[in-house]
């Protein structure tokens, strides 16, 4: 019985410490154990094991879950410079639903050039530098260019509650598990890559930009002219 007794008091007590000792009989003072003891002894080691087994589970399994996070936590710079890629290279794949539950590939995109954007509602330097996204996008309007906003690792809740306080004008992609953001080797946060009408990386920036400038405008306005067919000669 003082076995029952102590292991109810440790599992009363909350969770077992990672270097406790297994109780044992023998530990509080019993040297001889009669044989009724040393089959409650062995079930306690049993359970005493099987608790260790799922806390050790749990402690993977919170790992798994922290590790993405704590890569997140780490913000690009607040500002940044949109850097041409040489050469270009094939855009990753990329396939993930918007929160009307659409999905989009980037294989749809195809004759357009894109900007996918990877970025998070707790990122100051993203939630600053949306609202130049949206203007980029309406200077745009009509021509074939898009913007894809990326959003990793947050709870659709939590990103409804975001957008309704800070509407974005272009389709908003959940990666939930991480997926994107490790397929397209995003390193910190905001991440963004302009796509051409080919499919093909062109340029890349590691932080915040002033999206609706003229430098930016320019770059777009160059990688839209590219895929247009060269205009009919006028004969006088």
């Amino acid at each position: 019985m003082g076995d029952l007794f102590l292991f109810s008091r440790v599992i009363l007590a909350g969770p077992l410490q990672d270097h406790a000792p297994i109780p044992h009989i023998a530990d509080h003072g019993c040297t001889t154990v009669p044989p009724a003891a040393r089959g409650v002894s062995w079930t306690l080691r049993s359970s005493y094991a099987s608790i260790r087994i799922i806390q050790r589970k749990h402690r993977v399994a919170r790992m798994k879950f922290l590790f993405p996070l704590l890569l997140l936590a780490i913000a690009a710079p607040a500002h940044a410079a949109l850097d041409e890629q040489q050469p270009p290279d094939e855009a990753p794949p990329l396939e993930l639903a918007d929160r009307a539950g659409r999905w989009h590939a980037i294989g749809d995109y195809r004759g357009q050039v894109l900007v996918v954007n990877f970025w998070g509602s707790w990122c100051t330097p993203c939630v600053r530098e949306l609202p130049g996204l949206n203007r980029l996008r309406q200077a745009f309007a009509g021509r074939p260019f898009e913007i894809l906003g990326v959003n990793v690792a947050e709870h659709p809740n939590r990103l409804k509650r975001f957008l309704k306080q800070h509407p974005i004008e272009f389709p908003v992609l959940y990666d939930r598990e991480s997926e994107a953001y490790y397929a397209w080797k995003v390193k910190a946060l905001p991440t963004s890559f302009v796509i051409d009408r080919s499919g093909r990386v062109r340029y890349r920036a590691a932080g915040a930009l002033e999206w609706d400038s003229m430098e930016i405008i320019g770059i777009i306005d160059e990688l839209l002219a590219e895929g247009e067919p060269p205009a009919a000669a006028t004969t006088p």
